[in-house]
């Protein structure tokens, strides 16, 4: 949905059919749509704004392999609507919640899953732990871990020290709690849910720490 029209959204409103945009093209090639489709054309390039105020749910993509995987780069964009040479089309921005929403929620919703997209009771324990706050800083945050099914499978070292034996967990967990709690700068975790905009603290090590953004998304 990359030229969509809003005459061709409020259709597919009627036909109750979810938009996916991409838009890390804004990024990528917003510079040459701005010299071959005008300004105004280019402007509303992926217009998710458009569609979010015509109560349409939409995703986002990243078209791999025409770019990385990476579902926080298109939130990025989707938030940020600049262009490699720093020009910003922000007719057709979203907010960074808009944009965790189209990632999760409605991402489970486009492809009819019902047991997962959300943070909440009864739901698959799919999310991923942020290494800091999309919402005070979106340009720079970065997954830290992946768990799936209520199971860590990234990073590696996490995954595999999850296998290893009770004792041997207990015992690693202990030394890894000495070191955080004699750190000052040691992490603090918050889980947020997207869709609810809750925010309760479930783990606090430290005072004047860097924190990390829980966030249910599908995977």
């Amino acid at each position: 949905a990359q030229i969509i029209g809003k005459d061709q959204l409020m259709r597919m409103k009627e036909l109750g059919v979810i938009p996916s945009f991409f838009p890390a093209h804004v990024f990528y090639w917003g510079d040459i749509h701005l010299k071959n489709l005008g300004a105004v054309r280019a402007e509303h390039i992926s217009p998710a704004r458009t569609a979010a105020e015509l109560g349409i749910p939409f995703t986002l993509h990243q078209d791999t392999p025409v770019c990385p995987p990476d579902p926080l780069e298109a939130a990025r964009c989707a938030v940020l609507r600049e262009t490699s040479s720093g020009k910003r089309f922000t007719a057709e921005a979203i907010s960074v919640r808009e944009a965790l929403t189209a990632l999760t929620e409605n991402a489970a919703l486009q492809y009819g899953f019902s047991d997962r997209g959300r943070i909440a009771a009864g739901l698959r324990a799919d999310f991923v732990i942020l290494d800091g706050d999309p919402f005070s800083d979106i340009r720079n945050v970065h997954v830290k871990e992946t768990w799936m099914r209520g199971k860590c499978v990234y990073p590696v070292w996490l995954r595999a020290f999850q296998s290893r034996s009770d004792s041997r967990k207990s015992a690693e967990s202990a030394r890894i709690s000495r070191v955080f709690i004699a750190g000052s700068h040691a992490p603090r975790v918050r889980s947020r849910c997207a869709s609810s905009g809750s925010q309760m603290p479930c783990m606090t090590t430290g005072s004047n720490s860097p924190h990390a953004t829980l966030t249910g998304r599908q995977t």
